[in-house]
């Protein structure tokens, strides 16, 4: 049967319908059993087994870290859930997230609704107690870690911790004996008192649950919790009432018995001196000041050993009961994590940076997480660098080389492209054929002419032979005329070859296009250019269009060669810009070469041209375009 007098948040919950229940009372007693056990291999299984039934565990292993990795010490029903084969995979990750704390927990897996629960045992080398807790504990999940964290300091390397042998006689520390069911109901309450703090999500009403929970305990008249400021103490709770006047003048007295507890770092007894000898005169002053007879406070201490708080009991009896301190001093450990990261966020805003702030300092001087820090430096330099620093600010934009020097040559009558001899690209000698456009009909023309011509002149000549001299003239007229038209199909025949007109290279006219195509009288067939007085033409996007200037400066390099990098010049901005429907507006700018030009250069080549603005900051370099479009979103 559970024990009537433990808290009830503290039973342990009856198995599943038809399984075994657990006796809280055996429980306890066996837990108390292994702080004298010697640890062989019977201890081992017996604390897992305890371990698991304290904390509603499914199952429990505990490991420990040698040469050859985790090796399992003891277990507990890992078998019969799975626990066996899946805390190999499962140990690095969760020794990792142990951490200050010593606790902390790592998902299953897939498939296996269980919460996998890791305690650092701290008085034994390197060992992790594993337990695998059903999901439906996860709101407990909290009171299930207070719980682990109670027996964790059983093992040991050497001897049982909480007792030692000398010869055949066991000297156990005072406030041990569970077997007596008045101490273990005592000590379940403390614990009960613990997980009541931890259940409240504000300071000011887990503290005062605290005070209020310590004087119900211990039978004295008033408790405070003070919390510290710098080197003063700030009242944070009063037990018994809700609401104080901070600046009253009982509340004064409260704070500077507590700052004289902080100076010792020390519990102080009054009446009498201070652990360390010293006298204890804001006590004295504060028993007058408020006629209590004994006082008794204790400094508290947070995560990195430094005391944070101040508690302090006062009773009016110059003979008040004792207080258990092993147990509070137990207690008050375990809540003070929970109350140091409540009292951390009741802060305003400002001061949870800097004390984050002041800690990030603290931990940058210790000698850990090397790898980390170095990290953290690297980026801190290379964040100064950015801000600080400066590098060439450059303008990018596509670049075509241009020459004035060049011609359009087009189609100088309706027809076809019978012949295409030529195309972009090529080098061509003056008068060489580029193409030749179809001349069937032109030849068709040509034949009916001549023929007509023919004729008109046998009619003149047998009119003449007649002596019809009106016929004559006639005849004459008509030949005339077909003459003139035979001359006008000769030239279209001659017109219908198109030959380069200088020594160049065509720019534009492709073969596949213009091969079998029709044309009307003017379309553009070819572009030829002759190769010399070769410029660049720069396509500058509108928002770079500020930081160029007639004398900038830069380089270009072209897609046919894009590891060389030819000088360049601006040389003058075209105040009118183009509308390329993806890159937006853009201005032309022309700038002239200051080396040379190359053989292999063709007008028409592209690349990529660099227009140097001088030295900017790194970060305003890497922000400047986002920071542009928020102001022109914003309006600022």
């Amino acid at each position: 049967m559970n024990d009537p007098g433990a808290p009830r948040s503290l039973r342990p919950a009856p198995a599943e319908p038809g399984g075994p229940r657990v006796d809280a009372k055996a429980l306890l007693v066996g837990i108390q059993l292994l702080r004298t056990a010697p640890q062989d291999d019977a201890f081992w299984c017996e604390f897992v087994r305890c371990a698991a039934l304290l904390c509603r565990a499914q199952a429990s292993v505990c490991l420990r870290l040698d040469e050859a990795g985790w090796q399992a010490i003891a277990d507990w029903k890992a078998v019969e859930t799975g626990l066996s084969n899946r805390w190999p995979g499962l140990a690095s990750n969760l020794a990792e997230r142990l951490g200050e704390k010593g606790f902390g927990t790592v998902p299953s897996g897939p498939g296996t609704p269980v919460i996998v629960l890791g305690i650092r045992l701290p008085q034994a080398r390197s060992a992790i107690l594993v337990l695998e807790i059903s999901e439906a504990e996860r709101p407990r999940l909290n009171e299930l870690v207070l719980r682990a964290q109670l027996i964790a300091d059983i093992p040991s390397d050497g001897l049982p911790g909480a007792s030692r042998r000398t010869g055949d006689a066991l000297i156990r520390p005072a406030g041990v004996g569970l077997e007596d069911p008045a101490a273990r109901g005592a000590l379940l309450a403390w614990l009960d008192l613990v997980i009541q703090v931890t259940r409240h999500r504000e300071f000011g009403s887990a503290s005062l649950a605290l005070v209020n929970g310590i004087a119900a305990q211990t039978g004295w008249t008033q408790v405070s919790l003070g919390w510290r400021r710098g080197p003063y103490m700030r009242m944070r709770a009063i037990s018994h009432l809700d609401r104080f006047e901070r600046r009253a003048d009982h509340v004064r007295l409260i704070e500077s018995a507590m700052e004289e507890t902080l100076d010792h770092d020390a519990a102080v007894h009054d009446p009498g001196p201070g652990e360390a000898g010293a006298p204890v005169i804001a006590h004295a002053r504060l028993r007058q000041g408020l006629g209590f007879a004994a006082l008794l406070s204790m400094p508290l201490r947070g995560n990195d050993d430094v005391t944070e708080a101040v508690l302090l009991l006062a009773h009016d009896d110059i003979a008040p009961p004792p207080v258990p301190l092993e147990a509070l001093e137990l207690g008050l450990q375990m809540v003070m994590p929970w109350l140091a990261e409540l009292e951390l966020r009741d802060r305003w805003i400002g001061a949870r940076a800097g004390h984050h702030i002041s800690r990030l300092a603290v931990e940058a001087v210790r000698i850990n997480h090397i790898g980390r820090k170095l990290l953290a430096i690297c980026s801190a330099a290379l964040m100064l660098y950015g801000i600080f620093g400066s590098w060439p600010h450059r303008i990018d934009a596509n670049a075509e080389l241009v020459t004035d020097s060049a011609q359009l040559l087009n189609s100088p009558f309706d027809g076809y492209m019978d012949q295409v001899l030529a195309t972009s690209g090529d080098t061509v000698r003056q008068g060489a054929v580029l193409a030749v456009l179809d001349r069937q009909e032109l030849l068709l023309q040509e034949s009916e002419i001549r023929a007509e011509i023919r004729r008109f002149t046998a009619e003149s000549e047998k009119a003449r032979a007649a002596g019809q001299t009106a016929d004559v003239q006639i005849s004459i007229a008509r030949r005339a005329q077909a003459q003139a038209r035979l001359e006008r199909t000769l030239y279209q025949l001659e017109q219908a070859r198109i030959v380069a007109p200088f020594d160049g290279v065509i720019v534009e006219g492709e073969r596949r296009e213009l091969l079998g195509s029709p044309v009307r009288r003017g379309d553009k067939v070819f572009r030829v250019a002759k190769v010399e007085g070769l410029y660049v033409t720069l396509y500058i996007p509108e928002a770079d269009m500020r930081f160029i200037t007639p004398d900038s400066r830069g380089e270009i390099s072209l897609l046919s060669q894009p590891d060389r990098n030819y000088p360049i010049q601006i040389e003058a901005v075209i105040p009118v810009a183009q509308v390329k429907p993806q890159a937006g507006n853009l201005f032309m700018v022309r700038a002239r070469l200051l080396e040379s030009s190359e053989a292999w250069w063709r007008p028409g080549m592209t690349g990529l041209a660099r227009i140097d603005a001088g030295q900017q900051n790194i970060l305003w370099l890497m922000t400047r375009r986002a920071i542009d479009a928020l102001r022109l979103k914003l309006w600022w």
